[in-house]
């Protein structure tokens, strides 16, 4: 990607893009990591690190410190490497079935903790499955979150884009060119 021009921007940097025009390199790319796996931290970060680009981890904060996914120190450190911290909610429930006390726990209570051990402030959101609707936009708000990342099938809200910004979906087998062909279908 960085051999093909492509620039790693924040979701801090996009946000900013479209709510006043700060400009972004000729061909800007948010990397998103889903999560939390432990790989993330072991192999992709440094890559990142590596290459002068970022990325965007988003969280799963019920498997913190269980084999196989990031330990807290983990979000710290992701921090402390330049990367963007979000949240994936506490254990991966789609929002679209949310009620009651579900908000605070899928929403509230991640952001809250991702932000205390990455010192970041934590704002943006995948959402499981790519899936939502409008009943969790007001609620995503509430919580704090600024963006929320969506999948590239649905269409972005009208009167919330920054809540329904949409993402690509690569496949972990894609070589390098497979990845750049597509982002560049895009465009």
């Amino acid at each position: 990607m960085k051999s093909a021009g492509y620039t790693t921007i924040s979701p801090a940097q996009y946000a900013a893009h479209l709510q006043t025009g700060q400009g972004l390199p000729e061909k800007p790319v948010i990397l998103t990591f889903d999560d939390g796996k432990d790989n993330q931290v072991a192999q992709a970060m440094p890559a990142l690190s590596q290459r002068g680009m970022t990325g965007t981890f988003f969280i799963m904060t019920v498997v913190l410190g269980n084999p196989g996914w990031m330990r807290r120190d983990d979000v710290k450190n992701l921090a402390d490497a330049g990367m963007t911290v979000g949240s994936r909610t506490w254990d991966h429930h789609m929002v679209t079935k949310y009620s009651g006390t579900d908000y605070a726990t899928q929403l509230e209570k991640p952001r809250a903790l991702l932000s205390s051990l990455s010192g970041q402030d934590v704002v943006d959101f995948a959402y499981p499955y790519g899936a939502w609707n409008t009943a969790i936009l007001p609620h995503l708000t509430k919580a704090g979150y600024t963006s929320a990342y969506q999948l590239q099938e649905k269409p972005i809200d009208a009167t919330h884009p920054e809540l329904t910004l949409r993402r690509i979906l690569a496949v972990s087998t894609w070589t390098g060119d497979q990845v750049v062909a597509k982002l560049e279908s895009f465009n």
